[in-house]
């Protein structure tokens, strides 16, 4: 291991003056984690942010605006700054902001690891990585002035996939990363260090497990309180429980929305919510044949006349409203998974929030087949996916479907995506088509998984609708 790395400065001093300042505040300090798919938590049972706020108490709320795939860089393919989420931490204006990324913007193609020989090449614009690091600080900074920013080395790879590069973040991106912090200020959180060695806390190499993720939250807990963590009793095996069904609660509440694991089909479906504010969960099955099994969801608005959340957002009538944005991430992991990651929307020809008279809906991520058949062929391109119009009756429910396909169809569910739409572009193109009419209501819109076949898990990571 390179003796730079280990030679990581680590304010202890200073962050238990912090921590201890915050116990006597009126206010609970507000947490930002920001990062990729490390924060968020691609694959696992309990996130490193999670963790980090019960070890962390009631005097602090941790909040978790990972994004997976994003990058520092704003020439990278998928640059955080463009996300909701980036905004949604931004007006969160925290006290502690929580700062891993690097692994996306190592990504080169051709370079050893696994899976690399057509990726993307982020790490071309490695020369704005400084600049643009900064500029992140700054907005963190200008959103709080007050604000402590920790920004992380990124976890080892074994040896690395999709471009992510182990030697790149190391040699290259790891000095970079001190550089921002001598010039900005910031903290460093050597996350590289704490988990070095760990190979087999990183089943495809990137993403750490449960325990791994366990260790990340116990080293920020340590740089941000001078403390070690407190000691877990009787702590389930959670890699275990993930991929076992469990019965939990079926609803929760996060205002204006509500996740729900709709579960119609009687099946077993484990679900667990998320603990911050945003509509997060996660759902887990085991199904070896096809059917229809349920739409764990995301939910604004009144599914069926059904709305815990008591928002007023919805109905809404398509005439009087120019935009309905909408933003949905997602990710999932096992074998053999068939179904579609999806924006549901109910409609009505009044506003009696009652049963759906019109469903439409909106593919994103999928390798399972729409209702009726195909009747238009690249009617739209969105986040530069071209989308098929399929249409039929689904008989059971006793209502007509529009659905929006992707064209291009995957063999394999991708593992993880993302798809931020104006629902209006979509629902404009159903004009004169029938069933539908532009004075129709708009009872609610949902993102979820409709579950088909396999055994594994799916997670939706962020949910956000409006109507204007």
């Amino acid at each position: 291991m390179n003796s730079f790395i280990r030679s990581v400065f680590k304010p202890a001093s200073m962050a238990a003056i912090l921590f201890a300042t915050h116990i006597a505040a009126a206010e609970p300090a507000r947490v930002a984690c920001v990062g990729d798919s490390i924060t968020f938590g691609w694959g696992l049972h309990q996130t490193y942010p999670v963790r980090l706020g019960q070890w962390l108490g009631t005097n602090y709320e941790v909040r978790n605006f990972g994004v997976s795939s994003t990058t520092v860089l704003h020439r990278g393919d998928y640059p955080y700054i463009g996300r909701p989420a980036y905004t949604n931490a931004l007006d969160f204006r925290a006290d502690i902001v929580v700062i891993d990324f690097g692994a996306n913007d190592s990504k080169h193609p051709n370079d050893g690891s696994l899976d690399a020989t057509n990726t993307v090449n982020n790490w071309q614009h490695k020369g704005d990585f400084i600049g643009d690091y900064k500029a992140m600080i700054a907005a963190f900074r200008q959103a709080n002035p007050a604000a402590k920013i920790f920004i992380c080395y990124p976890t080892p790879d074994f040896p690395g996939r999709w471009g992510i590069n182990e030697r790149t973040i190391r040699e290259e991106m790891i000095p970079l990363i001190r550089t921002v912090a001598d010039e900005t200020g910031a903290s460093v959180i050597d996350l590289h260090a704490a988990l070095a060695g760990k190979a087999d806390l990183f089943p495809d190499t990137v993403h750490p497990n449960d325990e791994g993720a366990k260790l990340l939250a116990a080293e920020i807990f340590r740089v941000l309180t001078g403390k070690s963590p407190p000691e877990d009793k009787g702590e389930p095996d959670a890699s275990a429980a993930a991929l076992k069904p469990k019965r939990k609660r079926a609803l929760n509440l996060f205002p204006p929305y509500f996740a729900w694991n709709n579960n119609f089909s009687g099946q077993e479906i484990g679900w667990q919510p998320g603990t911050g504010d945003a509509p997060q969960w996660t759902a887990n099955f085991n199904f070896t044949t096809n059917s229809l099994y349920g739409y764990p969801a995301s939910i604004r608005g009144w599914h069926y006349g059904f709305n815990p959340a008591n928002d007023n957002l919805f109905p809404k009538k398509l005439s009087e409203t120019t935009s309905i944005p909408c933003s949905f991430s997602y990710n999932c992991g096992g074998d053999d998974l068939h179904g579609d990651f999806a924006y549901d929307l109910f409609l009505r020809h009044d506003d009696r929030k009652a049963s759906p008279q019109l469903e439409v809906m909106v593919w994103a991520g999928n390798n399972s087949t729409p209702i009726g058949e195909m009747i238009s062929t690249n009617i739209i391109t969105v986040e530069d996916v071209s989308f098929d119009l399929w249409a039929g009756t689904n008989a059971p429910a006793g209502y007509y479907v529009y659905s929006f396909a992707p064209h291009q169809k995957t063999a394999a569910l991708p593992t993880e995506g993302s798809l931020n739409a104006d629902m209006m572009d979509f629902l404009r193109l159903l004009e004169g088509h029938p069933h539908f009419n532009k004075e129709m209501y708009l009872d609610v819109v949902e993102a979820g998984f409709e579950i088909v076949r396999g055994k594994g898990w799916v997670t939706c990571g962020w949910f956000s609708c409006e109507a204007n």
